[in-house]
């Protein structure tokens, strides 16, 4: 008898009969559904009875339906889908699970329509036939596109592992072409080395290798993406990452093993204690893997990133490739009172920061320490113990920002360098507060009961003694209505918001100020509008200054942004100022941009710029030209662009290698008609070279040779 196919079979037979029937295509019109409704108001109201049949504006409603389980089976957004110019419907995600109880296929979110009579399009009810509305929606939403779900493989174990996960698309799902997972463990043929670290009493520890992970010691988790490259990441037992491998050149490992040639590999060094001390790069595995594994100190401060801890676990000096030390020191309470760098260091100085009882910040500078400057394990020592450190009575100290809290008490031993209050100078330029009216715009009332809060702050301008200060004022909310700042002019500049009762800034007021020579106020006022899904829709402006016009504000705003969104809230549509500029947006299935006014490449329309990104396609919307290679995994294949002032195609064709780093920029330009060519301008960008680090080592630019007509 095999037993652990008897195992299996029982496993599968529990998990069928435990598990409810396998969700339909289309749900029974007497079904009975538990779900969970939640509304949030975005409007005052005192009656929880009347808010929930307010408008959608004033409260939005999303239900999730589960099943006997408890497991999700539709979330519905009810009017969550609200194209900028047409009519709210539901937002609709439907779940589907297998049988055993696993979503096997993610489908995309949908507006609901009326396909097959459905008749529940904007009341935020469950949908029975959600599975025939989401590809009549899919179909208009993405042109070409037949599969509107992602789909997950699972492997034939009760571990339920992902196998792949493919995205939603005709590229993806419709090609079974996917991320793929393989759970293997190392062999001997891996060679992972085992890496030690030797503490060194106040100084860096040593690294050493004193073998090879025995075959089957470590897992191994190899990820797969859609154009068949590997990485490999080593792990054991304790899950942190010894090895992690990307493929380059070399052949995709089979599980048999493979060794270090053709892969870009990084070791993860651990100590005894978990602590990750040393991470070598690439670079530095390639000259170790060809010289017995012994790291020079030139391999270490070059190529390799390197940490220290104190016993309590706290990190104390890092060390990145190329660059000094970083000293870290910490008091007793954990806080981490003093660092420097290499440069501190040179000049004898630390960076301190001081802590109140609440262990906020409160103050940063710098102290100057001629005794113990390169000395770390004084520090360690002096602060393991104290509350207080550093004793800036002991050193030659330049204070470099304060920070204020709970109240604005602290003015009067600074100067009182700004009011306590709340300026009201423009108030008059306010929207009524109302809490009958939408967008429901609140007023400007101070608050002071400021416990917990930042009351204000100070910065000194280094190399002078000015320092600048900032003081900000909340509401009975904790949102700040307004900040006061002076600036290096000795002016004042005030930055007021009012907010809607959602808290929505709705207006806000700046006030520039410049002091001295060609003194000059400047204010300007920003209103900010929003759809009836909380979207920002418009954005008008006013401005003014005292030496014009004697500071008049103008009497009419000037729109300055109108935003379109499409059914899933995309942004769809940008319009820059009075119609100065349409700027349309385009995605793919997957919510990547594929193009900005992309019509105006094949000659749609008048822009002032229009581009194309493309992904999984070699065709392009310019119609005339083409693409090498499709991308799958996220990589840009290529872009067409056009601008007003040079009126033509022009494109860029891009290569990569297994690493995805960029090899090549093909160039080229619609001369003429349908021909693309670089024979008169040319911008090829090749002859890409790196290191196994990802540095670039070489490249060829083509450009313009000045005076010439080529």
């Amino acid at each position: 008898m095999n037993l652990n196919r008897s195992l299996v079979n029982i496993y599968a037979l529990v998990i069928l009969l435990l598990s409810p029937v396998l969700i339909r295509a289309q749900y029974s019109p007497d079904i009975k559904i538990n779900y969970v409704r939640t509304w949030e108001a975005t409007a005052p109201d005192t009656s929880r009875t009347a808010i929930v049949t307010r408008p959608l504006k004033d409260v939005k409603m999303a239900t999730a339906y589960v099943d006997g389980l408890g497991r999700p089976l539709q979330s519905v957004a009810k009017q969550g889908s609200f194209p900028t110019g047409g009519n709210a419907v539901d937002l609709v995600s439907p779940v589907e699970y297998d049988a055993f109880g696993r979503e096997v296929k993610k489908y995309l979110p949908f507006a609901a329509n009326n396909t097959n009579g459905n008749t529940s399009l904007s009341d935020g009810g469950f949908k029975l036939n959600p599975f025939q509305q989401q590809p009549v929606f899919g179909a208009a939403q993405y042109s070409g596109e037949s599969y509107y779900y992602s789909q997950t493989d699972y492997e034939a174990s009760p571990l339920n592992r992902v196998n792949k996960v493919m995205a939603p698309g005709n590229s993806w799902t419709g090609s079974n072409r996917g991320v793929s997972n393989k759970y293997w463990i190392n062999t001997a043929t891996d060679a992972v080395k085992i890496w030690t670290v030797t503490n060194v009493s106040n100084d860096w520890g040593t690294y050493s290798v004193t073998g090879s992970y025995a075959a089957g010691e470590l897992y191994k988790n190899v990820v797969v993406d859609e154009h068949g490259k590997q990485v490999v990441e080593f792990k054991d037992k304790e899950g942190k990452v010894i090895l992690k491998k990307v493929q380059l050149t070399a052949t995709a490992d089979d599980g048999s093993g493979a060794g270090y040639t053709g892969w870009l590999s990084t070791y993860y060094v651990y100590d005894d204690l978990g602590n990750l001390r040393l991470v070598i790069q690439p670079k530095a595995v390639e000259a170790l893997a060809a010289a017995s594994w012994s790291l020079s100190a030139t391999q270490l401060s070059e190529l390799c990133f390197r940490y220290e801890y104190d016993p309590r676990n706290r990190m104390i000096r890092k060390k990145v490739p190329g660059a000094g030390e970083v000293w870290m020191v910490y008091d007793t309470r954990d806080r981490l009172v003093m660092t420097q760098d290499a440069n501190l260091r040179g000049k004898k100085q630390w960076l301190y920061t001081q802590y109140d009882g609440l262990n906020r910040p409160v103050a940063t500078g710098l102290l100057t320490d001629n005794d113990h400057y390169n000395d770390l394990p004084y520090h360690l020592s002096q602060a393991y113990s104290s509350s207080a450190y550093p004793n800036l009575a002991s050193y030659t100290s330049e204070e470099l920002s304060r920070t204020f809290y709970d109240n604005y008490n602290w003015r009067s031993s600074y100067g009182n360098p700004l009011s306590a209050t709340r300026s009201t100078t423009y108030d008059s330029y306010l929207s009524t507060a109302s809490n009958s009216t939408w967008p429901y715009p609140q007023a400007l009332t101070q608050n002071n009961t400021l416990t917990g809060l930042v009351t204000g702050s100070r910065i000194k301008i280094l190399g002078t003694s000015t320092w600048l200060y900032s003081i900000p004022f909340y509401d009975d909310k904790g949102r700040v209505i307004q900040v006061q700042s002076t600036n290096s002019t000795g002016g004042t500049d005030i930055a007021t918001t009012q907010y809607s009762w959602a808290g929505q800034p709705l207006l806000m007021i700046q006030q520039l100020q410049k002091s001295g020579t060609n003194s000059q106020t400047t204010v300007v006022l920003t209103q900010l509008s929003y759809d009836d899904l909380g979207r920002l829709v418009q954005v008008n402006k006013k401005l003014s200054n005292s030496l014009v016009n004697s500071g008049a504000m103008p009497g009419s705003w000037t729109t300055v942004l109108q935003n379109e969104y499409d059914a899933l809230g995309q942004l769809k549509k940008k319009t820059l100022g009075a119609g100065l500029e349409d700027i349309t947006h385009e995605y793919n299935i997957r919510g990547w941009l594929t193009g900005i006014n992309k019509g105006y490449i094949a000659g749609s329309g008048a822009h002032y710029f229009g581009m194309e990104l493309a992904y999984d396609n070699t065709t392009s919307a310019a119609g005339t030209t083409s693409y090498s290679t499709a991308q799958y995994n996220g990589n840009i294949t290529g872009t067409v662009w056009k601008t007003a002032g040079a009126g033509i195609g022009r494109q860029y064709d891009f290569t990569y290698d297994a690493a995805n780093r960029l090899m090549g920029a093909a160039f080229k330009q619609n001369t003429s008609g349908s021909t693309w060519n670089n024979s008169s301008v040319n911008f090829t960008v090749d002859n890409l070279g790196y290191d196994a680090n990802g540095n670039i080592l070489g490249m060829r630019q083509y450009g313009w040779q000045p005076g010439s007509s080529n």
